[in-house]
Formats: C-alpha cells, structure tokens, sequence
C-alpha cells in the first residue's frame, strides 16, 4: 500500500509540473526573453503571440518608456539614455529593439549599462535587441541602458518594445518613432570635423581613422561590437588643433563583422560604422 501512495504521489508531481510548463512558459524565461519578441512588424511575435504569457497584448500604451531626446528626434552618431519604468506587483520583464519600420533592421547600436542585479539589462540577438536578466517584483522595476544613433542619412527609426507584469496578465506595447534631426547647429559647435574611416568595409589587414581637430582638446577613440562592448581603444591624450590619422591593424581581435569607431573629444562625440570582411 506504501509503494502504490509513493508511486501515485511521484505521478501527481509529474503531472503537476508538466502543466505549469506547458501552461506557464514565462516562468522558463525569467532571466530575459529570446530574441524577436517586441511586437514589432517584422518580429510579429510578442510574448503574448508565442504562448509565453496567457493575455492579449495591449497595444498603444505609454509612459513604459523614455529617451532624453528632443521634439522625437535625433542626432546622428549622439549617445542617448533609455529609460524603462514598469508598475504593479507581479514579475516584470521587457525587450527593446530600434528597428527600421520597413525592413525590420537594426537601427544604431544598443549598449548595456548595468549588467547586473534586478536592473540589469543583456543584449541579444547579435546586438539587435536588449532585456531583463532579472524578473522583479519591486513596483516599480526600473532599468537603463544606452542607445547611440544610426549614421546621417539613416532615416527615421522606430523603437519596439514588449513589457510584463505578471505570468498571465499585464502584458503591454510601446512604440516611438525617431526622425533624423538636422544636426547643423551641432556641428557649429562640434569639435571633431572631416571624420572618415576607410577604407570600409576593410579588405586588407589595416584601415584608417582620420578627422580635423577645430581646437585643442582630451581626445578617446574607441571601437565598439555590436553588443556595444569595446574592443580597442586606439587612443586617449591631449591633442592639438589640426588634422589627426590613426592607422589601426585588424589582426588581432577583429572577426568579420559590424564594428563602430566612436570619437569622443571634449563634449563633442561622433560615431561611424565599420564594417570587417
């Protein structure tokens, strides 16, 4: 009688467990969601679509999240700082992604901030898209991460996101639209000027960085994947007003890919991509 109560108790929890996974997927994803789940019009997908949480997306929602930006618009090349606030009491989570409305490309380059903790964020998705790492409960749960600008020319960009609060309900959409602001008045002030990278994409074993300084000034110039990590820095110290030229080799840690060089000199920043074949 003992062993039949043992076998019928093992039986019970096994079928427990296989309802929870099969009716409650989000608990598997508590430490960020897969890549593709923003609700955009190219990922269709948001975690409501692929079973993961039992509500109907509600969309058109607002104030979930924020750039420091002007007028809805941006500056080529600018560093901006993302802001997401979700309220309630259940588990909360989200993804971003800045998109192309078109195409579905990814528009700029994501950069976590903090990467660790109920605040943390993690980029997935070969860079096209940032999330949690944490469910948390706090209300509300709060994170940040960076957002640097796609090149002049790059048109309007749209940033999708997807946010929970709780398993089977709370499951919101937002969306705001970039366009490309005239970036003259910044470049009346900009100290970096003429700033080319080339050839690119790069062929051979080496490429060049070369831009005018208009005054003296603390100059850095990095390069960055796209998951926003640096990989080189090409420089740091004081320089002179002048043309400036940096030749930088590619044999060692540049795969074939997306980079970007970033110039920072005083206030002024600039970023261009780079592509490594």
């Amino acid at each position: 009688m003992r062993s039949k109560l043992l076998v019928a108790s093992f039986l019970t929890c096994v079928l427990i467990l296989s309802w929870e996974i099969h009716h409650n997927v989000a608990v598997t994803n508590p430490t960020g969601a897969p890549a593709g789940f923003t609700g955009s019009p190219t990922d269709g997908n948001s975690c409501a679509v692929s079973g993961c949480h039992g509500a109907s997306a509600q969309t058109g929602s607002s104030g979930l999240f924020s750039l420091n930006t002007t007028n809805n618009q941006y500056v080529p090349g600018r560093e901006y700082v993302v802001s997401v606030s979700i309220d309630g009491s259940g588990r909360k989570g989200f993804q971003i992604s800045p998109q192309n409305a078109t195409t579905g490309a990814l528009m700029g380059t994501l950069v976590n901030t903090t990467t660790s903790g109920a605040s943390g964020t993690q980029i997935v998705g070969s860079g096209k898209y940032i999330t949690h790492i944490q469910g948390p409960t706090a209300t509300p749960s709060t994170w940040s991460f960076k957002w640097i600008a796609p090149a002049a020319g790059s048109g309007p960009v749209t940033l999708y996101g997807a946010f929970v609060n709780g398993r089977n309900s709370g499951l919101r959409l937002q969306q705001i639209t970039l366009t490309e602001g005239s970036s003259a008045s910044v470049q009346d002030n900009n100290r970096i000027r003429q700033f080319r990278v080339y050839p690119n994409p790069v062929l051979g074993d080496k490429f060049q960085i070369s831009f005018q300084l208009e005054r003296r000034e603390w100059v850095q110039i990095g390069i960055f994947d796209i998951t926003g990590r640096k990989i080189r820095e090409v420089c740091q110290e004081l320089m002179e007003p002048g043309q400036q030229q940096f030749a930088v080799e590619t044999r060692q840690s540049f795969a074939p890919g997306l980079y970007f060089v970033q110039i920072e000199a005083g206030k002024s920043r600039s970023t261009q991509k780079l592509l490594v074949r």
